[in-house]
C-alpha cells in the first residue's frame, strides 16, 4: 500500500513539474536514434539470434504495411463536409503514428542492439503507441458528436499524459494496455450501439473484439513455435487496423451518398 501511495505521489509530482523528467528522456531518445543510425552506417546491424524475437519484429513490420495500405484506402475515400473530413483525418493520423511506432517495434525486436541504445528506442516506441491510441479514441468520440469529443478530450489527453509518464518511469508495456482497454471499452460501446443498424459498424465492432482478444493473449504465455504472444498480438492489431479502416471507408461513402441525395 505504501508503494502504491508513493507511486501516486511521484506520478503527480512529475505531472505538475514535467520538465526535469521529460528533458533527459527526450535526450535519451535522440542519442539512441543517433546511435542506431551509427550502427547502420558502420554495417554493424545484425538480426536477433532469437527466432521468436525476429517473428515479433516482422509482425511489427506487418502493422506498418497495413497502416500504410489503410491510409491509402482512406486518402482515396472522398468526404462530404467538415464532420467527415475530421473523422478521416484523425484515423489517418492514427495510421501514421502507429506505423511510426511499429518501425521502432520492428527495430527493437528484430535486431541485436546494445542495451543503452535499446532503452531509448523503447521510449520512442511507447510514446508513438500512446499518441496513436489517442488519435484512434479521438476519432471514435468525434463519430458520436462534436460535443462528445469535447467532453472526452481532456480525459483522453490526461490519460495519455499520465500513461506516458508511467511507461517512461517503469518501462512496462502493460501501462499502454491499460490505457487501451479503458478508452477502448467506450469505443467498443459506440461501435456496438451502431452495429445493429450498419454492417460496416458491425465489422468495426468485430475488429474491436479481435483487438481485445489480442490484448488478452498478450497477458498470457501463449506460444506456437516461433510465434509467441507478442506476434499473435501484433497480428490481431494488424487485422483490427485493416478491418476498421475498410469499414470506415464504407461508412464515409454511404454517408456521403446519403447527404448528397438529401441535398439534391
Amino acid at each position: 500500500m505504501d508503494k502504491i501511495q508513493r507511486g501516486i505521489v511521484d506520478l503527480v509530482s512529475i505531472a505538475v513539474n514535467p520538465e526535469p523528467f521529460f528533458e533527459p528522456k527526450l535526450d535519451k531518445i535522440e542519442s539512441s536514434v543517433d546511435g542506431f543510425i551509427g550502427i547502420v552506417s558502420n554495417n554493424q546491424l545484425y538480426l536477433n539470434s532469437l527466432a521468436n524475437e525476429r517473428v515479433t519484429g516482422y509482425t511489427n513490420l506487418l502493422i506498418t504495411c497495413v497502416c500504410l495500405i489503410s491510409s491509402i484506402i482512406l486518402l482515396s475515400t472522398k468526404t462530404h463536409g467538415f464532420y467527415q473530413f475530421i473523422r478521416k483525418f484523425l484515423m489517418i493520423l492514427f495510421h501514421f503514428t502507429m506505423a511510426f511506432g511499429s518501425v521502432f517495434g520492428f527495430t527493437v525486436h528484430a535486431f541485436t542492439i546494445n542495451a543503452q541504445i535499446l532503452s531509448g528506442l523503447w521510449l520512442a516506441l511507447y510514446a508513438s503507441l500512446i499518441f496513436a491510441l489517442m488519435f484512434l479514441f479521438f476519432q471514435a468520440f468525434w463519430e458520436v458528436s462534436a460535443l462528445t469529443f469535447i467532453i472526452m478530450l481532456p480525459f483522453v489527453l490526461l490519460g495519455a499524459y499520465f500513461d506516458l509518464i508511467l511507461c517512461w518511469t517503469y518501462d512496462l508495456f502493460i501501462c499502454i494496455g491499460a490505457f487501451a482497454v479503458v478508452f477502448g471499452f467506450f469505443m467498443g460501446i459506440i461501435h456496438f450501439s451502431r452495429s445493429l443498424k450498419s454492417g460496416a459498424h458491425f465489422c468495426m465492432f468485430v475488429s474491436d473484439l479481435i483487438a481485445l482478444c489480442g490484448v488478452a493473449v498478450q497477458a498470457t504465455h501463449f506460444r506456437v513455435g516461433d510465434w509467441d504472444k507478442n506476434a499473435f498480438f501484433h497480428l490481431a492489431v494488424a487485422i483490427f487496423i485493416l478491418v476498421s479502416s475498410i469499414s470506415l471507408s464504407v461508412i464515409l461513402k454511404k454517408e456521403r451518398t446519403s447527404r448528397r441525395a438529401k441535398s439534391d
